[in-house]
Parts: structure tokens; C-alpha cells; sequence
């Protein structure tokens, strides 16, 4: 599982897939310093390949 913060600068796409490189992705995308995603984001989007995860635990997707 894997975040893009997309051009727009404030919306957030989750990814499940092999192309995080290539997207310019991020996994931790509550711990980004200066930058931090939840201190941007004011839309999340599940793409297509998030609906093949099976996370165990999902508390800190949106911490603040």
C-alpha cells in the first residue's frame, strides 16, 4: 500500500500495486516532515488495486 500525493497538491491516491517507483509513491505518508500528506490532503481516493488489500490494521491512514 502506497500513497500519491497527485499534482493538484491536495488530493491523496492509495495504491496496492508494483508501480509505487514509478508513480513516485511514498508508504508512510503520515510521516513526511515538512510535507507531511495529512497536513495537505483534503481528498483521498482508493485506486482500482487497493481493492486486492488485505490490511490487518488501517488506524493511521488518516491520522492528523
Amino acid at each position: 500500500m502506497y500513497a500519491v500525493l497527485e499534482s493538484d497538491g491536495t488530493t491523496m491516491t492509495l495504491y496496492y500495486d508494483t508501480e509505487r517507483e514509478a508513480r513516485g509513491g511514498v508508504s508512510d505518508w503520515t510521516a513526511r516532515g515538512s510535507s507531511n500528506y495529512c497536513r495537505v490532503v483534503t481528498k483521498a481516493v482508493l485506486g482500482e488495486s487497493v481493492k486486492d488489500a488485505r490490511p490487518k490494521n488501517t488506524y493511521y491512514w488518516f491520522a492528523a
